[in-house]
């Protein structure tokens, strides 16, 4: 069976707390997981036809981190201070077709309010 390759550790530069919702008061508070390994990449606006697209893509950025924490869908993550939104729906696991092991985990992060 094939060795699923994953992302290289220099590459994941920061560390982000994840935190999820207190079901009695709804804000994000309970601790998921503390110092994940992780990078927050820029999202190109390149592509972006419009200019409230290419200003939406420009506040958002791209978090990107190992294959074995896998991110609750609402969640919300703090990296160097700064709290940003997990975008729903936009969790991706991209895996290795020989052996169809995850190699990164990924999801879009708009700033918090």
């Amino acid at each position: 069976m094939a060795r699923t390759p994953t992302i290289p550790t220099v590459l994941l530069d920061k560390l982000c707390d994840v935190y999820t919702s207190d079901p009695a008061t709804g804000a994000y508070t309970v601790l998921a997981k503390d110092d994940l390994p992780c990078r927050v990449a820029i999202v190109s606006a390149q592509g972006a036809t419009s200019a409230s697209e290419r200003a939406e893509l420009v506040s958002m950025r791209r978090l990107v981190w190992g294959p074995d924490y896998e991110m609750p869908e609402r969640a919300q993550v703090e990296v160097a201070g700064e709290r940003w939104n997990v975008v729903a729906g936009s969790l991706a696991a991209p895996t290795w077709p020989p052996s169809g092991g995850v190699v990164y985990r990924s999801c879009d992060l708009v700033r918090s309010s």
